[in-house]
């Protein structure tokens, strides 16, 4: 396991790389999967020990300032600068991310950096295997009003090699599901016009997607909403933040992916 140290970064942030250092984990557990690299998320600071990459929020000024400080000491460490802006930069073992893709390319970034940089002196760690697909191509739906739950949820599922389509409100979903099948389908209860509960009735009652999965998603705790989403017809129930093992689980449970050891 590879630490990744972490500079600055809004609370949600942090939630969301410590969630993709989660999936490299469950990756890593897995007995066929392509890739054994796995990721431990730490907030570095100088009480901790030294992290095998760093990742730098650049847009903070006091936290650059402070990696500039100390990047001399780790001038053998590749770093992630990430800012809304990406620069240039000719800097070995320097890369940088663009803000708005630290959901979506972090991790295949980091497993680029492993390639080319670290694999030499980590051969003990990573156990190197060709990329391959981990399942047959398979179609979900994610419809959810928040971008950042979107954005959560399809670097979850494109984890496990699955094509991703998103919508924003039930009224467009549902204009999408006459054109195009889906596998399974994650859907938020709270939605602009149209909420979740009623989307998924509708999605039950049409012939074409009633044998369709719909998994409902919500911030709310209360049994009531079970209770709602089962009369209604949804398959699954899942509280946010959502856990990457339990949207796994699902998953597992309609073989849309591979058998992991979870033990």
């Amino acid at each position: 396991m590879l630490t990744l140290g972490v500079l600055g970064f809004s609370p949600i942030e942090r939630n969301l790389i410590g969630s993709i250092c989660k999936l490299s984990e469950l990756r890593g557990r897995s007995k066929k999967a392509p890739i054994r690299i796995t990721y431990r998320m730490i907030i570095w600071s100088e009480d901790e020990p030294e992290a095998d990459i760093f990742l730098v929020d650049a847009d903070q000024d006091d936290v650059l300032q402070q990696w500039l400080l100390i990047r001399e000491r780790f001038s053998s460490k590749p770093v992630i600068l990430v800012n809304r802006e990406v620069r240039e930069t000719d800097k070995v073992g320097e890369y940088l991310l663009k803000r708005n893709r630290l959901g979506s390319f972090l991790l295949k970034l980091m497993d680029e950096i492993v390639e080319r940089h670290l694999h030499q002196n980590f051969a003990s760690i990573i156990e190197p295997r060709s990329i391959r697909s981990l399942v047959k191509t398979k179609q979900c739906l994610v419809i959810d009003d928040s971008q950042l739950m979107r954005t959560h949820m399809r670097l979850i599922l494109r984890e496990y090699n699955l094509d991703v389509d998103l919508s924003e409100d039930a009224e467009t979903a549902l204009e999408m599901l006459k054109i195009k099948q889906f596998d399974i389908i994650f859907l938020d209860i709270v939605l602009p016009e149209m909420d979740g509960y009623k989307a998924c009735r509708l999605m039950k009652a049409n012939p074409k997607t009633n044998h369709t999965p719909v998994v409902m998603l919500t911030s709310k705790r209360s049994p009531f909403n079970k209770i709602h989403g089962a009369l209604v017809g949804c398959d699954h129930y899942l509280t946010k933040p959502v856990d990457p093992v339990k949207v796994y689980k699902i998953l597992q449970e309609y073989a849309l992916v591979e058998e992991l050891d979870l033990r």
